[in-house]
C-alpha cells in the first residue's frame, strides 16, 4: 500500500499543474513500478532458495508438483533461480 499512497500523493500533489505535473507523476510511476518488480525478484530468488534447500533435503516429488518450472534448473544444480517464463531478460 506504501506505493499507491505514494502515487495517489504525488498525483493529488501534481493536480492542475500541467505537462510538468503528469511528468511528474509519470516519473513517480515509474519508480514505484521499478521498486515493486525488484521487490518481486528479491521473494522470487529466496522463494527458489528455500526450495533449493527443501529439495536437497529429499522433498523431490513435492517440488516436481509444486514448482515444475524450476525443477530442471534444481536438478541440474543452478543456484541461481531462472527467469520466469515470460519475463524479461
Amino acid at each position: 500500500m506504501e506505493l499507491v499512497d505514494r502515487l495517489d500523493y504525488s498525483a493529488s500533489a501534481n493536480r492542475g499543474l500541467g505537462r510538468d505535473g503528469l511528468a511528474t507523476l509519470l516519473t513517480e510511476a515509474a519508480a514505484c513500478i521499478r521498486e515493486m518488480v525488484e521487490k518481486r525478484e528479491g521473494l522470487e530468488e529466496d522463494l527458489y532458495q528455500a526450495v533449493l534447500v527443501a529439495y536437497r533435503r529429499g522433498a523431490v516429488e513435492w517440488t516436481m508438483l509444486n514448482y515444475p518450472q524450476w525443477i530442471n534448473a534444481i536438478s541440474a544444480g543452478r543456484e541461481v533461480c531462472p527467469p520466469a517464463p515470460g519475463a524479461e531478460a
